[in-house]
């Protein structure tokens, strides 16, 4: 029936999603496409293992990849602001 079906809650065409098995429960997360591509995974894995973030360079997704993968987003984010802010301080500073 269509009630015993494990799968994601509400899925949108595009969307890649991944079963993490955890000790006490199992529960589906969103992913990021690239991610079921192993080549690509690696690839990712080694950039992440090389900026010095804790993954196991595997070729699988496991969850240390995920998390390093979503820390890497919120760093990335902040990374991105505050050279938005530097550029616009420099851009007032040559205007003077």
């Amino acid at each position: 029936m269509a009630q015993d079906l494990d799968l994601p809650k509400n899925p949108r065409p595009g969307d890649c999603f991944f079963k993490f098995h955890d000790d006490i429960s199992s529960n589906w997360e969103k992913i990021n496409c690239d991610f079921k591509d192993p080549t690509k995974l690696k690839t990712f894995q080694i950039k992440l293992h090389n900026l010095g973030y804790d993954v196991d360079v595997t070729g699988k997704l496991d969850r240390r990849t995920l998390d390093a993968y979503n820390q890497y987003l919120v760093d990335e984010k902040k990374r991105k602001k505050e050279q938005r802010k530097l550029n616009r301080k420099n851009k007032r500073a040559n205007k003077s």
